[in-house]
């Protein structure tokens, strides 16, 4: 059977959420003869098997499968191998489509046939409610992503996110996946694996389209509604465009990257010097501790990449 598209969910430990995330792939407005969907769970050890079983007797196309290597970047890259569809779809198990998520995003390749991949809009649904001490400038960090109403081709640095992309899964595979270096791994926060991945669409000069109609939910669990949750989130994303540099340049020199270092110390002490005086306002002082917290990720990982190099372990 022909497939036009394969939606991929990876999961870990989230049981009632993937369901939900499932249900919202059954209610697309896309023929169901036309897309499959693959959970992929990369080392649940809840009733996800159980569930995804039970659904997949009243969900046509429906597979499950258990990837052994532990990463979110292992497990994209396995749900991408195993897709029938020529198109690779992606969302999150914390996540739900609206009903055109699937057609919308199908269209573009249609519309514009040079394009290699295609992300569209996400909503944050706070669970239970948006906390009023959270600045509009760290809500990205929950993967909120609105370019406005208008179909669009994007140039990096700007690129859709990993809740709501899709790509032509021959040039995925071409590209070799998503680096296993970069991504969610376990309790780790590392990000950026889309980020680098587009990258270097942008580099072989692909182009990747923004679509305003294909809508995602991604919903905030309460656990992530924190100050603390926020500031390692930042330190994580500071280790993250770390090593995307590394891998954007393979020649970063372990003086380059003390230089680098140094840079990023200077800008972590500014930036907390700032957080203690902005006390009296917690919605700056949290912007200021975040950009603190993402320098000083920047710094850890930039010293731990350079004792690797001196070692030989790099």
């Amino acid at each position: 059977m022909h497939l036009k598209m394969s939606a991929v969910i990876c999961t870990l430990n989230r049981c009632e959420m993937l369901r939900n995330a499932i249900l919202s792939l059954t209610h697309q407005t896309l023929d169901r003869a036309d897309y499959e969907i693959i959970v992929v769970d990369n080392g649940s050890n809840d009733s996800t098997e159980k569930a995804v079983d039970e659904l997949a007797r009243k969900v046509p196309n429906l597979r499950y499968v258990y990837e052994t290597k532990p990463g979110l970047s292992h497990a994209r890259n396995r749900g991408a191998e195993l897709a029938k569809g020529e198109i690779v779809a992606f969302i999150d198990d914390d996540a739900t489509a609206a009903e055109r998520w699937l057609e919308a995003l199908l269209l573009d390749y249609w519309v514009e046939p040079d394009i290699c991949a295609v992300g569209g809009k996400i909503h944050v649904v706070w669970l239970p409610a948006r906390p009023r001490w959270l600045p509009p400038e760290l809500e990205s960090h929950f993967s909120k992503l609105d370019l406005g109403d208008n179909r669009q081709i994007v140039q990096y640095p700007t690129f859709p996110f990993g809740t709501n992309m899709s790509i032509l899964r021959r040039i995925l595979l071409d590209q070799g996946g998503f680096s296993p270096r970069l991504g969610r791994r376990g309790t780790s926060l590392l990000s950026c694996e889309e980020s680098e991945l587009f990258y270097r669409l942008s580099r072989n000069k692909m182009k990747v389209m923004y679509e305003p109609n294909a809508i995602v939910y991604h919903n905030v669990a309460a656990k992530r509604l924190s100050r603390a949750w926020i500031l390692q989130r930042s330190f994580a994303q500071g280790r993250s465009n770390l090593i995307l540099e590394q891998l954007a340049d393979e020649g970063l020199s372990r003086r380059r990257l003390l230089g680098r270092s140094r840079n990023a110390l200077r800008h972590a002490f500014r930036l907390g010097f700032r957080c203690l005086a902005e006390l009296d306002n917690p919605i700056s002082a949290l912007l200021e501790a975040s950009g603190t917290a993402y320098f000083s990720g920047y710094v850890y990982q930039s010293l731990l990449s350079t004792f690797l190099q001196t070692t030989g372990r790099s």
